[in-house]
């Protein structure tokens, strides 16, 4: 969560939304990075750091997993994208900026994307250097984009956000780096999983998915959720029984929603305890009979939204007597 004070200032030709930025060179020389001049007044925003872009192959967050080379690449900073939150009135940000694997002796230049490229630099370094971060503050272009520039070779780069400004009385709310997976996701055509991840951390799955053999079902999954901005875990119980069989399954999940909030990608994986249980459920140890299921897609549902144990049209609900296959 991102609650925190504000600092309104006006940007004067020395004061700018682009702080100056120094970065010493290995040769000892010195660069400047700037803004060009403002006189509208803004306000910074600290936020719960989040990840923007992450181009290494082996973890992408962001559309792209490929190193950032000497075409300029532009990346969308407002809305949601990769694991942030930035509101639609953001005129710039504060970023945290880290090189990984340079191949060449190289700088790398973060600027608006509807500005031409700046003779300046954001980050330094030499081939093979270890990876380093630098405080970058860009302001963004008029559809809220930044771009990326490497000098010469390639390098990976990691982006994340901590700050982001805006006019001044505009007093945007907090931004959640969770906000992007609340909502209401369908996945298959149909028959799928309804799965509804609420604010404040209550999930809901229906119909429930596939488990122990039962003939009925005797409650539908709710469970908790939490987020780190770059993924979500949650955990559902799914109490079950016929004439001659009961239990509960323990579903723990893991996810995280695409670039575009739209695709949340989840995996299940189920612990199956047969009644009566003597010792707590949640205390229960069950990782030796640990089922896993392949990962799953599904697409969020903005209209309309579905409440607690809902289903979409067409689909049978519990008091229809749906039973497991």
């Amino acid at each position: 969560m991102v609650a925190g004070s504000k600092k309104s200032f006006v940007r004067s030709r020395w004061v700018m939304v682009g702080a100056v930025v120094a970065v010493a060179l290995g040769a000892g020389g010195v660069l400047t990075s700037s803004a060009a001049p403002s006189a509208n007044a803004t306000s910074f925003v600290p936020i719960t750091p989040c990840r923007l872009m992450d181009t290494r192959a082996g973890g992408p967050i962001g559309p792209r997993n490929t190193p950032i080379g000497s075409t300029p690449y532009v990346a969308t900073v407002r809305g949601s994208n990769g694991n942030c939150v930035v509101p639609a009135a953001a005129t710039a940000v504060s970023l945290n900026v880290t090189f990984a694997s340079p191949t060449a002796n190289s700088f790398v230049t973060v600027y608006p994307a509807d500005k031409p490229l700046p003779n300046t630099s954001n980050l330094n370094f030499s081939a093979g250097q270890a990876p380093a971060p630098n405080a970058v503050t860009v302001a963004l272009s008029a559809d809220g984009k930044i771009a990326i520039r490497n000098d010469v070779g390639t390098v990976d780069l990691l982006v994340d956000v901590v700050g982001f400004y805006e006019p001044a009385g505009t007093a945007s709310a907090p931004v959640d780096p969770c906000a992007a997976f609340v909502g209401t996701f369908l996945s298959g055509t149909g028959s799928g999983l309804v799965v509804q991840l609420h604010a404040g951390g209550a999930m809901s799955v229906t119909p429930e998915p596939d488990g122990p053999s039962a003939a009925e079902h005797i409650t539908a999954q709710e469970g908790r959720w939490s987020c780190n901005g770059a993924g979500f875990k949650a955990r559902t119980l799914d109490m079950y029984g016929s004439d001659t069989n009961a239990g509960v399954g323990r579903w723990d999940w893991t996810g995280s929603v695409s670039e575009s909030g739209d695709t949340l990608t989840f995996i299940r994986t189920l612990c199956d305890f047969e009644l009566p249980i003597a010792d707590d459920v949640q205390t229960f140890e069950c990782s030796a009979f640990d089922v896993v299921y392949v990962e799953t897609t599904a697409t969020r549902i903005t209209v309309p939204e579905f409440t607690a144990g809902a289903v979409p049209s067409g689909e049978r609900t519990e008091s229809q007597g749906r039973g497991r296959p």
